[in-house]
């Protein structure tokens, strides 16, 4: 029986309240350096927090997030995003050959699947990997001296578009295979939304 979701995906985008005024919508804006699971658990938090913090330092609230702050959120945001991404060969036999990750980078696994740009990432995964089978298909011939076969550059373009096409009808179907293998299968908890164990704000 299929277990195809049924009612929202787990990678729909959750509904959230306009920001109250434009220093809101810069704190929101500067956040997104944090996974978007973080952002999730800890986003309103940190949002008060840098609100309380730029009151105590001026008259009013300014219009944007200073230049101080914004650093440091790159710089914790993109470092948890980098301690939470795994290696360098594991990713690339997840990203190719959908090979299921450690526990470790089991919670990386599914912001990764309900990350908008999943698709076009997972298409050119694919893509890569029928590129080195051609490579390989050309190039193994040649090795053997049977010689090296042409193939006409606008081939690889009718390919390309034609692989970009299957892949943007796919989209759906791609995430839910993925998720089904990375997330429900693999062990991780079918909601994104830990309990506890996630990292604050730096």
């Amino acid at each position: 029986m299929s277990r195809r979701p049924r009612g929202p995906e787990p990678w729909d985008a959750m509904p959230q309240v306009a920001p109250r005024h434009s220093f809101e919508r810069s704190a929101r804006f500067w956040l997104n350096a944090y996974p978007r699971r973080w952002r999730e658990l800890h986003g309103d938090e940190a949002t008060g927090v840098l609100e309380e913090v730029a009151l105590g330092g001026a008259e009013g609230l300014p219009r944007r997030l200073p230049r101080a702050e914004i650093v440091g959120l790159l710089k914790a945001g993109w470092a948890l995003r980098w301690r939470e991404h795994p290696p360098f060969w594991r990713w690339l036999a997840y990203r190719v050959l959908a090979r299921r990750l450690p526990a470790a980078y089991w919670w990386w696994a599914a912001d990764d699947i309900r990350s908008p740009w999943y698709p076009v990432v997972e298409g050119v995964g694919r893509f890569a990997a029928i590129v080195v089978g051609w490579l390989g298909w050309f190039l193994v011939p040649s090795l053997r001296g049977y010689g090296i076969y042409a193939l006409d550059p606008w081939w690889c373009v009718v390919y390309a578009a034609l692989f970009a096409s299957m892949a943007f009808l796919a989209r759906n179907s791609w995430r839910r295979r993925a998720w089904l293998k990375h997330v429900v299968d693999g062990n991780v908890p079918a909601s994104v939304r830990p309990s506890g164990g996630e990292p604050g704000l730096a």
